[in-house]
This record gives C-alpha cells, structure tokens and sequence, in this order.
C-alpha cells in the first residue's frame, strides 16, 4: 500500500514574524505558533522560494526560525523557483484599484509559490486575501489555492486536518 504524498504549504512571514513561544500570551503569537505547530504535527511540508526565505529570514521571530530550522533538518520542506504569471499579472493591473493592486504585488510571490507547488497559503494579510479572491475570477489557476489565517476561526483545525479542498478557504 502506498502512502499519500505529503501536502506543501506556503506560509507568509507575516506569521513567522508573529508566532510566540510557549511562553507567549498575547492571542496572535499563540495562534500563528499553534498554525505552525499543526502544520508539523499534519505531517505538511512548507514550501520555500527565494523570496520567502528571503522574508522569513529578515522578519521571522525566534520560535518560527526553531520551528523552520526542524522543518528543513526533518526534510519537510519543498523549493520552489516558481515562473512569473502573465495571467495573473494582467488581472491584477486590470480588476484592482492602486492600493490593492500595490497589497497583490506585494504578496504575488506566494501566489506564485502556492501555483508552483501547493496551492494553499497561510498568511496573517486578509486584504492579500481579498485581492487574490478578485484576481481568481479571472485567473482560473489562482482558483484552486486555498488560504487560511490562523486568526480566522476554524483555520488551525483545517491545518490539522491536512487543509483539505474545503469552500471556506478557497480564494474563488
């Protein structure tokens, strides 16, 4: 019998930055470190591009460079070297206004890596979030990513599920 492959997740340094130690009790230092900790336990693989290396190396706290340095140590980890969308870039500059347009561009990458690997996302940036869900209309291949913030009730439960296809998520 053959076993499931794992599941990749991207996971924004926006969390990395945030997550606590088992000593921390402000609420989103306990859930970004308890959304880390079941994408351990869930058996997932973080998915890592140069760019997000390169974000979780500059914002990450002490705990998510631990957990991150496990995770890569463990061989739970996929690199990516995700090729940019022009799809994606048209339905940006052409569905969002210049503010969205900058908070998409700003996170594009892990739209990219998610494209390239796994299709779900972890991210504290709900209007990320809510300009991918516009962009998704028209870029059919951004309709299958799922995206959780471990601030949003129920996301910590859908990791430790394994994040299965689930309509809560999902950007369209």
């Amino acid at each position: 019998m053959s076993r499931a492959k794992p599941k990749g997740i991207v996971i924004d340094a926006s969390i990395a930055r945030a997550a606590g130690t088992d000593a921390a009790t402000a609420t989103r230092a306990v859930l970004c470190r308890d959304c880390l900790m079941a994408v351990r336990d869930a058996g997932l693989l973080v998915v890592l591009s140069q760019a997000i290396k390169s974000e979780w190396k500059t914002h990450r706290s002490e705990y998510a460079r631990r957990w991150l340095t496990w995770m890569v140590g463990s061989r739970r980890f996929i690199l990516v070297s995700p090729e940019p969308n022009p799809a994606v870039d048209t339905a940006i500059r052409s569905l969002l206004t210049e503010t969205e347009r900058a908070a998409a561009e700003k996170d594009q990458h892990l739209i990219e890596a998610a494209v390239a690997a796994s299709q779900r996302v972890l991210s504290l940036d709900s209007t990320a979030r809510d300009c991918f869900s516009k962009v998704a209309m028209s870029a059919g291949e951004l309709r299958a990513i799922h995206w959780g913030n471990p601030e949003s009730v129920g996301c910590n439960e859908w990791v430790a599920d394994g994040t299965p296809d689930d309509s809560q998520w999902a950007l369209a």
